[in-house]
């Protein structure tokens, strides 16, 4: 059989892979042939014997461990990988576990050490095949859905701007390592990821689905695979054209596999293919059949399980013969977990029967106690001689349902000591997570209910008035409002408490009763064990407390009646009863012989006055039978349901006639009148009633001895070879290999939840959206610059390093950037709003602009007259991911109603890893000043230079205060020294000045081109630049007056540029426009200027330009 596990199980969006390759291997080899493992069950799996082959997927975040542990189960171990070349080192490193390693990258294939082979991924018809749908019937022009890579950020910003007017659907969730989405991208794109099945039906009702690789390394050095990933054959099964952008280094035979796909080299080649798509829609329909008939032949998963098999001729069918139990040459090692054993100071008939055990299988089997007390857990030996000690938090006794350092520890035990068996006794102070990490681990789980801890803390089932109500016990409601009432536990608690052991029986293999009442009760409670092995088989007595000859019948004579109370002298055993009864009994007609642990509280009332017929024995020693001859009665008035209760045995092993109240296991042993007697619960009347009927018919107390033989009680020889058979049933049967496994809840699957007392944390499908304290644009709209390297600032630290120019201390390195300081603008009196930005070294890297906190800085205002009161400022930011390594220089930006001040400082820091490794101080020379002035002006967002299809983004009027002057200085083929462009991937140089009168605002410069043969016009935006000398001429001209434009005609808009068209002058400040239409008319020929020359311009050119232009302006 093959074992299919995926070991990033629960982490990744893509676990549905797991799905898809289950379904090809049960096609391939039979449904009964495959079974799919997580952490939870495959060591378990493993364990069974049925599974020579495992295939392990993915191994992005692979249990080592986990993986040695089970080494040894498995004949053929298969490793497929998904995420190279990204997790190369990573899994390389790991391979050495592996017989075969598939990887999905073949430039990986080498690296495996001669077991590498290449096997790129496939789809599934049940997941992904969808028919391909009519052009009237889709949704959708263009569809994307993946993380948002940078590669991908610039390509997709191209698409938007070239289809303006297309129907988008585009799903782009991004994460903290990332940069923030460009807020034109942003405003389009849901930013959270959706499911693989809604991915696969947007892109079935899509036109054209767009296909992009990454080139990013999140981790190491590298950035791009070299073969398309599972998305490339899933889509094209899905029914939709697929325009496919990757790199030159990918091949494209890796491609030309599945037929009717456009492959394109970048951004461009990619508009230009899905514009061909758009607007060729039998092309479209043919490319999505030819598409999915290529991979419905060639690229199935179960194309690849073919290949697999092929390579490692690995036998993938299934044992039908039953496995037998593995031949060990040691002894079966068994830990038990319990609350308690016969070393300690405190034990019971728990702990007795442990011992038990320990005594009847020595030979046969080495165990081991796993206990928890205070802050500590221990392993031992069974004589007690402790072997480790593991520090935990201390936990109440009843309270945890999931504890992680006691898992991690308990599964280090199991996988380290190579245990075969865990054999739970009990789980108080444990966490009752322990049952699933046990079975995680491949161990055998065998649960003895000793009592009732499945069913309720309130293990005794006693309400808060401490009765018995057995119909309250099948209530999860009012046993929940049992616990309000007595412990005060929120309503659910109980609820909670049985959802989750629930959950946990599922791990056990068998569980052991007392009694038919305890078994029946539990399997009430919890149907799951119907599908275990459930068996009732008592608790054996140890053989030292069995006489070698019974106690014959003796009259009494004139003696009084001997009655024994033989255990712990407790309420819950009936001592309030008890002491009523010493209380009524005629003194000289009964003794009673109290043996066992005394409560403090019952110690003091049986202390105080001396009573001749009351003997107090004290702690009652294991095998101490000759005490119990003095008695001829036992009493058992426990007042909750005992699951077996030894002392009983113990009684009718010595002779003695046991009265009992009738509930739980004591009811059902007894059989009253014939082996002993049995009373209600809490009526020591009745007790009475039945101690004076023996002690006055010697014929009935002879006869009820006669009646009470072997049969009666569990024979410890016979019932430690039953559970020894069970042992070997249920250890594993094939070797486990020895591994230091420290599993806990989280790990297999579970949401950890501390204690039952409080309700669970709900579980949310989606997590919130991140809330980003950084930006790759200026945050605010800034419509003019007034001052570049104008302002009087002051930092005060850097990530808490002060600067000094005496005795500064060594910068130790910080976690977060952090910065804090002061600026103000001569003459400004407000404070305006501050921005930190972090200017990379590479000019085509984003930059990192961080909001900061204004603060009141008095020493400031003394300082400076006209300083506002908050001239102060502090931001603090984390820096994750790549984009945010190297070193940076720091910027700072204020602004001031809408118009921004620009000031570089001279202080540079060095990123990595997250981490501000060190502070460089240099000062900027004019250069760097403006080459970064430039780079965050720019910063705002806008595509410059390729074709838009309007302005602006707000409602906008014309400007009527005052005029637009302008000037052209340069224009390719017309002004100044610039030819005519040579091609069409040549840009059109524009270079002037432009502004309002009675403004004093730049604002944005578009250039447009309004056609002279149809009612269209295009656009282009231009970047602003400081022009000293327009401003000695105009007083009121802003500082970035000038403009210059690059434009590529055959860039952006996918719109093509054919005929004469006239260009305007378009300037944008906030909600106001104006144009000015030029002398200066362009001929294209599909995007190749051909001719640039002057024409004139006749008044209702201007009108027709305005109103093309109103047109496309948001009102």
């Amino acid at each position: 059989m093959a074992v299919i596990y995926n070991t990033n199980y629960t982490h990744n969006p893509n676990s549905y892979l797991t799905l898809a390759v289950q379904r090809a291997a049960q096609a391939l080899f039979g449904k009964d042939n495959v079974t799919v493992a997580d952490n939870m069950s495959l060591a378990g799996i493993a364990a069974s014997g049925e599974h020579d082959v495992l295939i392990c997927l993915d191994a992005q975040r692979i249990n080592l461990p986990l993986i040695r542990r089970v080494r040894p189960a498995f004949k053929t171990m298969i490793l497929w990988t998904f995420e190279d070349p990204f997790m190369r080192d990573f899994n390389v490193e790991n391979a050495e576990l592996f017989d075969f390693v598939f990887t999905n990258d073949p430039s990986c294939a080498e690296y495996y050490h001669g077991k590498g082979h290449y096997l790129p991924l496939a789809a599934s018809p049940s997941i992904h095949e969808r028919s391909v749908v009519p052009a009237d019937d889709l949704e959708y022009d263009i569809f994307f859905a993946g993380t948002m890579w940078p590669n991908r950020v610039h390509t997709l910003r191209k698409v938007i701007a070239a289809f303006p007017d297309a129907r988008l659907k585009l799903v782009c969730p991004t994460n903290e390592f990332l940069p923030p989405l460009p807020g034109d991208l942003a405003s389009l794109a849901i930013q959270r990821p959706i499911s693989h099945e809604a991915f696969i039906d947007f892109a079935n009702v899509s036109a054209v689905t767009l296909t992009m690789f990454r080139d990013y390394a999140s981790h190491g050095e590298v950035s791009q695979a070299t073969a398309p990933g599972p998305r490339f054959f899933e889509l094209a099964l899905a029914g939709t054209a697929q325009v496919v952008e990757a790199p030159d280094s990918m091949d494209a035979a890796h491609f030309e596999t599945v037929n009717g796909i456009a492959l394109a080299r970048d951004a461009n080649q990619v508009v230009d293919a899905i514009a061909k798509l758009l607007k060729q829609k039998d092309a479209r329909l043919s490319a999505a059949q030819a598409a999915q008939k290529s991979v419905l032949s060639q690229h199935l998963y179960e194309h690849r399980l073919e290949k697999i098999q092929s390579i490692t001729g690995a036998d993938f069918g299934r044992r039908t013969h039953a496995i037998a139990p593995l031949h060990r040459r040691r002894r079966l090692r068994v830990l038990m977990c319990t609350h308690s054993t016969i070393h300690e100071q405190a034990w019971g008939g728990v702990e007795v029967y442990q011992q038990g055990l320990c005594t009847l299988l020595a030979r046969d089997v080495e165990y081991f106690y796993w206990l928890r007390r205070g802050n500590f857990c221990r392993l031992t030996t069974a004589n007690g001689h402790e072997l480790e000690r593991f520090d935990v938090p201390e936990v109440g006794w009843q309270e945890a349902l999931c504890d992680a350092p006691e898992e991690m520890a308990f599964s280090s035990v199991l996988s380290q000591y190579n245990i075969d068996l865990v054999h739970f006794q009990h789980l108080g102070h444990h966490a009752l997570s322990l049952p699933i990490i046990a079975k995680a681990n491949g161990t055998g789980v065998i649960f003895s209910a000793h009592d009732f801890w499945l069913l309720s803390a309130r293990y005794n089932l006693l309400n808060h008035e401490l009765r018995y109500v057995e119909a309250e016990v099948r209530s999860v409601l009012a046993a929940d409002i049992t616990l309000k009432a007595s412990e005060n536990v929120e309503h659910g608690g109980e609820q909670t408490r049985r959802a989750f052991v629930a959950k946990m029986l599922h791990s056990i293999d068998a569980i052991l009763f007392g009694t038919v009442h305890s078994r029946n009760l539990t399997h009430e409670i919890y149907p799951v064990l119907d599908s275990k092995r459930s068996l009732v088989k008592g608790i054996p007595s140890p053989d030292n407390t069995v006489p070698i000859l019974r106690k014959a019948y003796q009259p009494l004579g004139e003696r009084p009646l001997g009655v024994a109370i033989v255990g712990n002298f407790l309420r819950t055993k009936g001592a309030d009863t008890i002491l009523s009864l010493i209380d009524i009994a005629h003194p000289d007609h009964f003794v009673f012989h109290i043996f066992g642990y005394l409560s403090p509280e019952y110690e003091a009332v049986l202390t105080a006055v001396p009573r001749a017929n009351v003997k107090v024995y004290g702690r009652y020693e294991m095998g101490d039978i000759d005490a119990l001859k003095v008695a001829d009665v036992a009493l058992n008035l426990s007042i909750w349901p005992e699951t077996y209760c030894i002392s009983l045995s113990e009684a009718w092993q010595n002779g003695l006639i046991p009265i009992v109240t009738n509930v739980g296991a004591l009811g059902d042993r007894v059989e009253d009148g014939v082996n002993g007697f049995k009373v209600p619960i809490s009526r020591p009347s009745m007790v009475l009633e039945r101690l004076e009927l023996l002690r006055s018919s010697e014929p009935l107390r002879h006869q009820i001895m006669q009646n009470i033989t072997p049969a009666l009680w569990t024979h410890a020889r016979d019932y430690a070879d039953d559970l020894l058979a069970l042992y070997h049933e249920t250890a594993p049967r094939r070797e486990m290999g020895v591994s230091e496994l420290r599993l806990d809840a989280g790990q297999v699957h579970l949401l950890p939840h501390a204690s039952w007392r409080h309700q669970a944390p709900p579980r949310h499908i989606f997590d919130p959206p991140t809330a980003r304290d950084l930006s790759v644009e200026l945050p605010v709209t800034i419509s003019d610059w007034f001052s570049v390297q104008g302002a009087e600032c002051y930092i005060d630290d850097i990530c808490h390093h002060v600067f000094s120019d005496l005795d500064e201390a060594v910068f130790q390195g910080a976690s977060e950037f952090h910065i804090r300081g002061w600026m103000i603008l001569p003459g400004v009196s407000s404070a305006g709003q501050m921005f930190t930005v972090l200017v990379g070294e590479d000019p085509d890297s984003p930059m990192i602009f961080l909001e900061c906190q204004r603060e009141i800085r008095g020493d400031i205002a003394e300082l400076f007259a006209d300083a506002p009161r908050r001239s102060g400022f502090s931001g603090k930011v984390a820096l994750r991911g790549k984009w945010c390594e190297g070193r940076f220089r720091i910027g700072l930006i204020n602004v001031v109603n809408g118009q921004g001040a620009f000031q570089l400082i001279p202080i540079q820091i060095e990123v990595e890893g997250g981490q501000i490794r060190s502070i460089v101080r240099s000062a900027p020379s004019n250069d760097l000043v403006l080459s970064d002035f430039r780079r965050v002006s720019h910063s705002d967002g806008l595509m410059r230079n390729v074709k838009l299809s309007g302005v602006g983004k707000q409602p906008m009027h014309p400007y009527t205060a005052g005029a637009l002057e302008y000037f052209i200085d340069e224009f390719s083929g017309l002004l100044g020294d610039l030819p005519l462009p040579s091609g069409p991937e040549t840009p059109v140089m524009i270079r002037g000045w432009m502004f309002f009168r009675n403004l004093s605002r730049a604002g944005q410069v578009y250039g447009g081109l309004v056609s002279e043969s149809g009612e269209e016009i295009i656009f282009f935006a231009m970047e602003r630049m400081a022009r000293a000398d327009v401003g000695k001429v105009y007083r009121d001209a802003p500082l970035c007056v000038g403009f210059r434009g690059a434009f590529m005609p055959r860039e952006g808009y996918a719109r093509p540029l054919d005929g004469v068209y006239r260009f305007i002058l378009v300037d944008v400040v906030g909600d106001v426009y104006g144009s000015r239409l030029t002398d200066i008319a362009v001929t294209f020929d599909d995007g190749a200027v051909l001719t640039v020359e002057r024409t004139d311009v006749q008044p209702h050119d201007v009108e027709r330009a305005e109103r093309l232009l109103a047109a496309k302006i948001v009102s």
